[in-house]
Order: structure tokens, then C-alpha cells, then sequence
């Protein structure tokens, strides 16, 4: 997820300077969402599976 963030960061320079579009600034900024929805999708399914885990062990601990 840090190249998506570099790469929105960069495409805001590049617009800013006038050399890239607003197209190029939106899509890095679609593929960074994507990426942070991702990951918390991930981190998510983690936590579900931890406490499925707890439950069947008779935990917590």
C-alpha cells in the first residue's frame, strides 16, 4: 500500500506542475482506495479467523 500512496502523491505533483491529468491523479487515487479497502478486507478475515480459533479452543486466553 506505500507504492499506491507514492504514486498518488506523485500524480498530485505531476498535476500540479501541469504534467500529468486529472485522469492520472483519480485512477492513483481508485488504486490506493483499492488497495486500503484490501487490506483492512485482510485484517478483517484475520481477526474473524483469531476468533473463530479462541472459540473452538475455549479460549480466550
Amino acid at each position: 500500500m506505500p507504492a499506491a500512496a507514492e504514486a498518488v502523491r506523485l500524480a498530485e505533483i505531476g498535476y500540479d506542475q501541469g504534467e500529468g491529468g486529472l485522469v492520472l491523479v483519480l485512477e492513483a487515487q481508485r488504486a490506493y482506495a483499492e488497495a486500503r479497502a484490501a487490506s483492512l478486507d485482510a485484517q478483517l478475515g484475520a481477526a474473524e479467523a483469531r476468533a473463530e480459533l479462541e472459540r473452538a479452543a475455549g479460549g480466550p486466553w
